[in-house]
């Protein structure tokens, strides 16, 4: 009986020195737990204002992508535009030298005629006769 007695209180006293390593042990995690609970809360609010910046970021990135498109067709027209205007600028450029040709042309005759006339002129006599 005393052996048992002995067993029985060096066992209380082992079961009364493992209770408070235990529950020290128990409240350290419990910290730990607490101090990841407001680490969760923290990095939440965080993960929600990073979620919001990125969506401000994709609707500025399609807007940019949006007008970069509108950008790209107005430029598209603009060369249509302005390849037009330079084809009506060659054949208009091109009529004034024919035209220009052709006045030159022109004049030379009109002096070769004038000329020949005044030739023809100056070697007719004009013989008038009055009557009173």
């Amino acid at each position: 009986w005393a052996l048992l007695q002995e067993q029985g209180q060096n066992s209380g006293v082992t079961r009364n020195n493992l209770e408070p390593l235990f529950e020290n042990y128990l409240g350290n995690l419990r910290r730990q737990l607490d101090n990841l609970q407001s680490d969760r809360g923290r990095l939440d609010s965080e993960l929600r204002n990073v979620q919001d910046v990125l969506e401000d970021f994709k609707s500025k990135y399609e807007d940019e992508i949006n007008k970069r498109t509108a950008a790209e067709n107005e430029f598209v027209a603009l060369k249509k535009d302005v390849d037009s205007a330079y084809m009506n600028k060659v054949e208009l450029e091109a009529k004034v030298n024919s035209l220009t040709d052709e006045i030159n042309f022109f004049r030379m005759l009109f002096e070769a005629e004038l000329s020949q006339m005044q030739t023809q002129v100056s070697d007719t006599s004009v013989v008038l006769s009055m009557d009173n």
